[in-house]
């Protein structure tokens, strides 16, 4: 029996006995600390170096990702109301005023919120919304020492179905922008939570009388003229001007038509935002756009006209029953789901008030500040560039969240359906938008998706479940699988957040609801699913908290966490980087020396009066390794007075491989005795043996001085099994030291 491929990772034990199964032949029992490798071979995982401290051990923090390019790419770390920014090499960015102390604002989340939080990223700026439907916010990237957070919000809509109803009307003191008017409602429509939700008003008679804009006509001073689906007036007019040849078209200012200047005032819709709370039937509101007035009809001339310049004249609004109040805002919630950008719209979902729907901005309508929803002209007229409102799909489930891939995606708590225009390839547009379904699996709550290669990978609903998704266009419904099904074991501690590291190795990196650590090696290309569990080296029963990726200065994706431990009877929480594999540190939470020949290395307050292993050389690739080496005074000496250029030093883990039961039987039948395995790897020092009986071999053991250069090299070495062994057939490898270690192949030798 030869095994040189380990890419399915750990097996579920119900799974121990089944050979028939692909996976059986890549897998094995136990694949602690290690990660298996695209071409099959298991490393060790990398270890993590030590960045800082959180402001606050007492209270949990979360890492957000801000990524724009590989030169313009940092970590956030957020806490109970304040944020802070780390460089990608895992330095604090320090503050230019006080440079001291670390670059800090208040984000205005506290800690008990910070897990809700759903984000994205646009451009320089990070949106965040909350599953608890909070007013969103966003924090932009000036520079890299001036960050500024504020308010992000939602113009002009999206907006709830307009009132059907022709005795319940709203009528308004005024119609000019940024006047304050009294609002009156002939129904109770008010809440006094309503401050700051945002109302429609439109004509519900239309337009009727309103000429149309002409060529060489005589327009009166303010009459009005409809063109384009909007109205305008003339304040410059005389009786001796005539109108010129270009009609106007600009929804904004004033513009001439080649004769005679002509200012928008509205399209038949206006907009207000309440300030004030009265009676259920009365509120104060500011007119953030003009409401559609026509001022008075001039029979003589058989135009309508305002009764004089806007800027000093006025008049009251009627009573309309053509009202819409904001989907969104603090009376009603905002939107809870995973928001998305697909064809320059920015698009959000859910919400205590639309759980089931999504809204999709203008083209290009979104901004550092804003995201606009209008949803067409207040006469009617919708173009496909205009906002778009939906349902996520057939049935009534709660969105979740939205994924732009070669399809737009929305999983919902029942199920997951695409969103596409008239055909799978056409545009998203507000008459041709729909939902087709496509599985029925459910997302759990407030766990991102992530994209991975070609695929959607998303977390079931109860979080016992990541699965695959992949569809486009040209593969509808798509495909997919339960990536967990082979892992049940790990699936069953519940995935609560899923991150990806696609360079160089292709990893899933999942944080378990106990607090634990989970990979997945994932490459849909040469359809590789390898799970492994990780165990932090830390001492203090370690858990982590929190899990972010950025690319580092030359592209390759770095694993970030947050760790919990218990120090001296006191909570710790440390920020930690994962190194380059091919740095060769296997130790956590650790730090490094670089110079002169030093006797120890110094920054080691986080691990003080704790032991830790130390690997040192002279910088040219080789090491020595000293254990079990007391830090005082956050200080880690050298034994014998001993001095190096280079030392890193850091709390060592067990990594640790266990194979599935390895038997075979012969021509006849008969069952055969396993006696020998022969273990190829690329090591320092490794021990192994058998599962039962306690024979146990070490492998390489070797000095500073044994060899010149005392790097992981390849080696095959035996382990023999004994008449105990046959009670379970299986052995172990382990290694807790600071070396590097890839386990190649091994090959089991039997006989009668």
């Amino acid at each position: 029996m030869f095994k040189n491929n380990f890419t399915s990772g750990e097996l579920n034990p119900n799974l121990w006995g089944r050979s028939d199964l692909a996976q059986f032949g890549n897998g094995c029992a136990v694949l602690q600390n290690f990660v298996p490798l695209v071409e099959g071979p298991a490393r060790r995982r990398a270890g993590f170096w030590f960045n800082g401290l959180p402001k606050a051990a007492g209270t949990a923090c979360i890492l957000i990702p801000y990524v724009r390019a590989l030169d313009d790419a940092y970590v956030i770390e957020m806490g109970d109301g304040y944020s802070r920014f780390w460089q990608v090499n895992g330095s604090p960015i320090m503050d230019p005023a006080n440079p001291t102390q670390p670059l800090e604002l208040a984000s205005g989340y506290t800690a008990g919120q910070l897990s809700g939080l759903r984000w994205k990223q646009i451009g320089d700026v990070i949106v965040f919304f909350h599953r608890t439907g909070l007013h969103p916010r966003r924090l932009q990237k000036v520079s890299e020492t001036s960050w500024n957070w504020d308010y992000f919000n939602f113009e002009d809509g999206p907006w709830r179905g307009e009132n059907s109803d022709a005795s319940v009307t709203i009528q308004a003191t005024d119609w000019r922008k940024g006047q304050v008017v009294t609002l009156s409602a002939s129904a109770a429509i008010f809440a006094a939570g309503m401050v700051g939700t945002f109302f429609r008003l439109r004509s519900g008679n239309g337009l009727p009388g309103l000429r149309t804009w002409a060529a060489d006509e005589d327009p009166k001073g303010y009459a009005l003229r409809y063109s384009n689906d909007g109205v305008y007036y003339t304040a410059d007019a005389v009786s001796t001007e005539k109108t010129g040849n270009t009609p106007p078209t600009h929804d904004i200012g004033t513009a001439s038509d080649g004769l005679v200047n002509w200012t928008f005032l509205h399209d038949n819709s206006g907009m207000v935002q309440i300030i004030g709370y009265t009676s259920p039937t009365v509120v104060t509101a500011v007119i953030s756009r003009n409401l559609p007035i026509l001022g008075t009809y001039n029979a003589t001339d058989k135009e309508w006209q305002l009764a004089g310049n806007p800027a000093s004249i006025g008049q009251a609004f009627p009573a309309t029953f053509a009202w819409s109040e904001a989907v969104y805002s603090d009376y009603r919630g905002w939107p809870t789901a995973w928001p998305e950008l697909r064809e320059e719209r920015f698009l959000v979902a859910g919400g205590a008030a639309a759980p089931d729907k999504y809204c999709a901005s203008q083209t290009a309508g979104y901004s550092a500040n804003s995201a606009v929803f209008t949803p067409g002209r207040g006469t009617g007229t919708v173009l496909d560039d205009d906002a778009i409102q939906g349902f996520v799909g057939d049935d009534s489930f709660k969105a979740q969240w939205l994924v732009s891939g070669p399809m737009l995606v929305c999983g919902t708590h029942g199920g997951e359906a695409v969103l596409v225009g008239e055909t799978g390839e056409a545009p998203l547009t507000p008459s041709t938008t729909k939902p087709r379904a496509l599985t029925r699996y459910g997302s759990a709550d407030g766990v991102r998706p992530i994209k991975a290669q070609d695929s959607i990978l998303f977390v079931t609903r109860g979080n016992k479940s990541l699965r695959d998704l992949s569809v486009s266009v040209y593969d509808y419904p798509g495909s997919g699988s339960d990536l967990s099904f082979i892992a049940k074991h790990i699936a069953n501690r519940k995935f609560v957040e899923v991150v990806y590291a696609g360079a160089p190795d292709y990893i899933v990196w999942t944080r378990l609801a106990d607090g634990g650590l989970a990979s997945l090696v994932y490459n849909r290309e040469q359809q590789i699913k390898g799970w492994s569990r990780h165990v932090l080296g830390l001492t203090g029963s370690p858990v982590v908290e929190s899990l972010c990726v950025v690319p580092d200065t030359v592209g390759n994706d770095r694993l970030w966490i947050v760790a919990r431990r218990t120090k001296s009877n006191t909570t710790q929480r440390l920020i930690m980087m994962m190194s380059d594999p091919d740095d060769r540190m296997r130790l956590d939470g650790a730090e490094r020396y670089a110079g002169v020949a030093a006797g120890g290395v110094s920054g080691l307050d986080h691990l003080n009066g704790e032991a830790v292993t130390l690997m040192y050389g002279s910088g040219d690739g080789r090491f020595a390794q000293a254990s079990n080496i007391t830090v005082t005074g956050g200080v880690a000496t050298l034994p014998g007075g001993q001095t190096a250029t280079e030392i890193i030093a850091g709390q060592p883990f067990t990594s640790r491989f266990e194979s599935l039961p390895l038997t075979a039987n012969s021509a006849q039948g008969e069952r055969l005795k396993l006696v020998r395995v022969d273990v190829a790897f690329e090591g320092v020092r490794l021990s192994g043996g058998t599962l039962t009986g306690g024979k146990s071999d070490t492998f390489k053991s070797r000095d500073y001085n044994d060899t010149s250069a005392l790097t992981p090299v390849h080696t095959v070495e035996t382990l023999t099994f004994e008449a105990d062994a046959e009670l379970d057939p299986r052995f172990f490898l382990e290694t807790t030291n600071g070396f590097d270690l890839t386990i190649k192949s091994y090959e089991a030798k039997f006989n009668r």
